[in-house]
């Protein structure tokens, strides 16, 4: 089962133990504690498979959740008293699943002020203390065992790829689990750059992406990033990088946000999947529009991260509409209100044509100037449907030949004006040869579709709000257009 109480969100979890317990955080010979995370890696090339229902390499999940457990049960620090028989239970059921030999809850737990392991803090210091104070036995695996205490597989053994891969299943979810976690740290810490700014580096987001995915393939179709609704499948780590951005202040100028919260819900979770190929990561969020015009509280997000043979990058990633984790299959994520609150921002004038338009008139001029002049641009946006008739029936409503699809691509535009200009013209290729908001997006079997039925029309509210948004004059801020222009960096 998935862990109810782990996200990417939160990468480190403060389970510090009392100076007392502490007192044998290494062995005399200054190797690993006993049941703590010493590599495993070298117990063959394959390993028994863990009982059905458990992953078949790893005991990763049962370890996030047994660590979810010790997290309430026993004390933060000092100040919190001693553990108490529910932590020492809650920590014999821990080494049960041999995780304290998991360099994953090694990652998660992380070091302390000192530089000094939490996992090898939290293991010496149980380990002496539960049996000592409280009579309370806990075992001490041997971290080369392919088969836990508890009877699940322990990562130990290398059964990942058919067991051609050089790295333990442990070793193989650890490093994935960082490139996750790296990619998710681009994404909090760009989405948080402000409105001020005269260029957006992407030069720099695409170095700081580098470390979490493959390298560019050489036909160009991955890494990718693929988003449903037809929002698109973004392939190579600069087209990642540009479409990524659109969710970021500087480049949307508040038409919209997304606030990714780092506090931990019932259903925020992390999950890997029996063959290790796959992570879900489940969190909640904020989702913003028109300068928190209308907002979308509480808003479940999830993406699946998927990797390639033995590779410990990131080989795509899929945002998902329904929940791809076992444990809630039922569960809806926010993508098709967000994607809702999109097509109602594109479809206002002032919003919608108005800016597309704007856009249009600030950068792109010569050879990449698509319409005559702002009248012609604007006449052309009012008569396009909101969602093209041939994507609806795919359920891509942000492509195809659309407002909608327009409305999306013209953030880009001033940072690549010979690329983006032609993605909001009359169907013209872009220098790229490429052609965007045509319908034959529609039936691209690259480009996924979301289903209709969830999505839903603005409320009385936020109707209200968006109808004020469009008026002349409105209360609601500056539209992107008229924002201090922003292009790319040099």
């Amino acid at each position: 089962m998935p862990h109810p109480r782990t996200s990417l969100a939160s990468l480190s979890v403060a389970l510090l133990l009392v100076g007392a317990c502490s007192s044998t955080a290494s062995t005399p010979d200054g190797g690993a504690p006993d049941g703590g995370a010493a590599d495993a890696g070298d117990a063959g090339d394959a390993g028994p498979k863990g009982p059905k229902g458990t992953p078949a390499g790893s005991n990763s999940n049962a370890c996030l959740a047994d660590l979810g457990l010790l997290q309430p049960a026993c004390p933060k620090d000092a100040s919190s008293g001693l553990p108490n028989a529910a932590c020492c239970n809650a920590f014999k059921k821990f080494q049960e699943d041999s995780c304290g030999c998991s360099p994953l809850v090694k990652t998660v737990m992380g070091n302390d002020a000192k530089g000094v392991s939490q996992l090898d803090t939290l293991v010496n210091g149980l380990n002496g203390f539960c049996p000592t104070f409280l009579e309370i036995q806990v075992p001490k695996p041997n971290c080369a065992d392919p088969i836990t205490l508890s009877g699940i597989s322990s990562g130990a053994a290398k059964t990942y790829n058919g067991g051609k891969c050089e790295l333990s299943d442990a070793q193989m979810d650890n490093l994935r689990f960082q490139s996750a976690g790296i990619f998710a740290g681009v994404v909090k810490t760009t989405s948080e750059v402000p409105y001020t700014g005269t260029c957006v580096d992407f030069k720099a987001i695409v170095a700081s992406m580098a470390p979490a995915f493959e390298a560019d393939s050489a036909d160009g179709k991955y890494p990718y990033i693929q988003v449903p609704y037809g929002i698109g499948r973004y392939t190579t780590l600069k087209s990642m990088a540009e479409y990524l951005s659109i969710i970021f202040p500087v480049v949307n100028k508040a038409a919209f946000r997304v606030e990714v919260s780092t506090v931990q819900t019932p259903d925020s979770m992390l999950y890997f999947t029996p063959d290790g190929a796959n992570i879900v990561s489940g969190n909640h969020g904020t989702n913003r529009v028109v300068n928190d015009c209308v907002t979308v509280a509480d808003g479940y997000y999830e993406q699946t991260f998927r990797f390639d043979g033995c590779g410990t990058k990131i080989h795509g990633m899929d945002v998902t509409v329904n929940s791809a984790a076992p444990s809630q299959p039922s569960k809806v994520t926010v993508m098709p209100a967000l994607v809702s609150n999109f097509l109602d921002v594109a479809g206002t004038t002032t919003w919608g044509p108005v800016d597309i338009c704007k856009y249009h008139e600030q950068h792109c001029t010569g050879d990449n100037q698509q319409f005559p002049d702002f009248a012609a641009c604007l006449d052309f946006m009012k008569k396009l449907p909101l969602v093209s008739p041939a994507c609806a029936s795919a359920g891509k409503v942000l492509g195809g030949d659309s407002l909608a699809c327009r409305f999306k691509h013209h953030f880009m535009i001033p940072y690549e004006p010979a690329t983006h200009c032609f993605h909001i013209g009359t169907g013209k290729a872009d220098i790229h040869n490429h052609k965007k908001c045509v319908d034959t997006e529609c039936a691209d079997a690259d480009v996924l579709g979301g289903p209709m039925n969830l999505l839903r029309p603005a409320n009385a509210a936020e109707t209200a709000c968006l109808t004020a948004a469009d008026a002349p004059g409105s209360t609601w801020g500056v539209i992107p257009s008229e924002w201090p222009v922003v292009t790319a960096c040099p």
